[in-house]
């Protein structure tokens, strides 16, 4: 932050330590989420900076970065196209955001899945067209991908699991943003049921 004639200007620091290593495009993570990840590098640039010259300097020496991750030159030009389509004061100023009534359909990621989400589209069509179980889902359901069971996950838990956390079935969460919680109760008994 520098203060310029009584006008305060912003600027993107990075350490000189900093190695600037970002995910690399070989990774088994979904595509999507690798060409996201230059936009929003992009749009965090431009969001911080408030000079558009310094802005332009630090997003030419990111492209570096992305192409020493192996990143392609479109995608990262893509990046770049969408961000530059963007007015600064859009995204400074606050948005109120709309609640999403969607509910989260979960899935483990695996890179030789073909795209869950096609199929998804696909077969809520025919969802749709059966009376019976079109009041059930007014909107399609939100896809999510987790995060499958790896090394680190498997070898050493940070804390060893209690008797009283082993327990199976259905259980309120308590968040205050869950949808699903509300419709789930427990019986005095101290056994989940759905009601």
């Amino acid at each position: 932050m520098t203060v310029n004639s009584g006008a305060i200007s912003t600027s993107l620091y990075c350490k000189p330590t900093d190695k600037h290593l970002l995910l690399h495009f070989d990774s088994a993570h979904p595509a999507n989420l690798k060409k996201s990840i230059v936009y929003s590098q992009c749009l965090r640039t431009k969001r911080i900076c408030s000079d558009p010259t310094d802005d332009d300097r630090l997003i030419s020496s990111l492209k570096g970065y992305f192409l020493s991750s192996g990143y392609p030159m479109r995608i990262i030009k893509q990046g770049i196209r969408k961000t530059a389509l963007i007015n600064r004061h859009d995204f400074v100023s606050y948005k109120n955001k709309t609640p999403n009534k969607r509910i989260p359909l979960v899935f483990e990621f695996h890179p030789l899945i073909p795209s869950l989400a096609r199929t998804l589209k696909q077969s809520f069509a025919s969802l749709k067209d059966d009376p019976t179980l079109s009041d059930l889902f007014a909107d399609p359901p939100l896809l999510a991908l987790r995060q499958p069971p790896n090394l680190r996950r498997l070898i050493a838990p940070s804390k060893l699991l209690t008797s009283d956390k082993a327990t199976r079935g259905n259980a309120c969460c308590n968040k205050q943003r869950c949808q699903i919680s509300a419709d789930i109760s427990t019986r005095e008994s101290g056994s989940p049921s759905l009601t």
